[in-house]
């Protein structure tokens, strides 16, 4: 009884990715409930009643589950993005300036501007902070510089 939708090479697949499943279900030691649970997130009761896209994330998800690795939430995201654009701030400023911009000693001056040891314990508060003083900090120096080099033109030529 083949579903009219999909090809023979498309049920092949299928197949092979519910065989994948249940394989990788072994390899995480889910049990039934727990499997079932799991089945209940995708909206069905049998892996057979899930389309191809959601057997591969199904597989994938186990899969990286049975490595030890579990997916990022939302705020492990947010706080990535924003080490990143504290860097990204901190480092164009060391830029502007002429100063180190390797990564270690962007990551120090992080840890010393905001009183903390390790540089992925900041909070996502302290990391706006951090972001926001140090883009403030670049537009600074770029006007004092723009300003700078105006008015010098000027008084070099009445000298």
């Amino acid at each position: 009884m083949k579903p009219s939708h999909l090809t023979d090479k498309q049920i092949l697949f299928k197949k092979a990715l519910i065989k994948d499943l249940h394989v990788q279900k072994h390899k995480c030691g889910m049990n039934d409930d727990e499997y079932n649970c799991f089945l209940f997130e995708f909206g069905v009761e049998s892996s057979l009643e899930m389309s191809i896209e959601q057997l591969k994330e199904a597989v994938d998800l186990l899969a990286n589950k049975a490595k030890g690795f579990t997916p990022k939430t939302n705020e492990e995201k947010a706080l990535d993005m924003w080490r990143k654009r504290a860097m990204a701030a901190i480092g164009g400023y060391l830029k502007t300036a002429n100063l180190d911009q390797s990564a270690e000693y962007i990551k120090t001056i992080a840890c010393q501007s905001t009183g903390f040891e390790t540089f992925n314990k900041i909070p996502l508060l302290r990391l706006q902070n951090v972001y926001f003083t140090f883009l403030q900090k670049q537009k600074d120096f770029n006007k004092i510089e723009f300003i700078t080099s105006e008015l010098i033109v000027p008084l070099t030529t009445l000298n």
